[in-house]
């Protein structure tokens, strides 16, 4: 893998997430591994992201833009401490113009990035917001098609993926699946599962949702698969080479590649997905990767027993992490 990006050090760079799990975490260990100063915030106060109040807002639909300007107001007052020379934006629902017009005016020369890791066509409002940044990247085709100043660059796997190579010798499952229980998913596994079990595949199902969803589905019998809390990143990673193909359900609106497809590329293993637009990538090959039919969930048992086709290295080292950061502040990559 390469050793990192040209011209990192010494920067000071801003980065606002969406606290998707601890992904923007690595992305900023990642950045300061590097010799970046990284400034790491939520979009959302952590009140209103989650926890007992969080819940009472969306239960009661209570217009948090106050609170929100309160939290970025905040973040602007301790940031003017400091000389930010970029901003990276991970979708930015909640970001507002008045935000980043503060941040140009207080910090002459920043430049504002923005990252999406969701298809805009779920977050059309968001569009026209892309103008008040300097350079904007997607990590889907069809985005990219339709908006001329958008750059592609798909998601990356964490350095935990390709160095748990090493850590698991036996794969214990033939298909396993770990991810939020939504749109339709907990049927497609219920479907996938009474296939596998017909076809004598070993599985590993793990979908977590809120604790009242969980509760709700036991009670109906439907809930299996179905737990309360997220899985710890080190159990995925174990979970995931320990088994020989991983399973894709992106959400039915969605053309990007998810970050399980991606994370399927670094740890070497098959794939099962419903993405279609998967076939226009160029690490696609039917030995590894095998699509589903939404209407009709059924594997060739043969994609099983063939070996997985290792990827050429440079490919591999297209999805990682410290490659997807030399791409978004667009610094030339150095080697090991």
């Amino acid at each position: 893998m390469a050793g990192g990006c040209k011209d990192l050090e010494g920067r000071q760079i801003l980065l606002i997430g969406i606290g998707f799990y601890d992904y923007e975490q690595s992305i900023a260990d990642e950045l300061r591994r590097q010799g970046a100063t990284v400034f790491l915030y939520d979009e959302l106060p952590p009140n209103v992201r989650q926890g007992a109040i969080a819940t009472l807002l969306r239960l009661c639909k209570v217009n948090i833009s106050s609170l929100v300007r309160i939290h970025h107001t905040k973040i602007l007052n301790e940031m003017s401490a400091h000389r930010i020379d970029q901003v990276l934006v991970i979708k930015g629902e909640y970001i507002t113009p008045w935000f980043l017009d503060a941040l140009k005016s207080a910090h002459n020369g920043v430049q504002l990035i923005a990252y999406h890791w969701d298809s805009l066509v779920r977050y059309p409002n968001l569009v026209e917001q892309q103008s008040h940044f300097d350079r904007v990247f997607t990590f889907d085709h069809a985005d990219a098609e339709r908006f001329p100043r958008f750059k592609l660059r798909p998601l990356f796997f964490r350095p935990e993926i390709s160095q748990g190579k090493n850590g698991v010798s036996v794969e214990m499952h033939d298909l396993s699946f770990v991810g939020w229980l939504h749109h339709g998913r907990l049927h497609q596994i219920e479907e996938i599962y009474s296939w596998a079990a017909n076809h004598n595949i070993r599985t590993f199902f793990y979908l977590y949702t809120g604790w009242l969803s969980m509760a709700r589905l036991s009670l109906q019998g439907k809930g299996r698969f179905v737990k309360s809390r997220t899985m710890g990143y080190k159990d995925y990673v174990r979970l995931l080479h320990a088994s020989r193909a991983i399973i894709d359900l992106p959400h039915p609106e969605q053309t990007g590649l998810t970050m399980r497809a991606i994370e399927a590329i670094g740890a070497g293993k098959k794939l099962v997905t419903t993405s279609k637009d998967i076939s226009k990538y160029e690490f696609y090959d039917p030995n590894n990767i095998f699509v589903l039919n939404h209407d009709e969930i059924t594997i060739d048992p043969m994609f099983f027993e063939s070996p997985y086709n290792e990827l050429k290295d440079h490919i591999v080292e297209k999805y990682s992490l410290n490659s997807w950061i030399c791409d978004i502040f667009e610094v030339n990559q150095v080697s090991a």
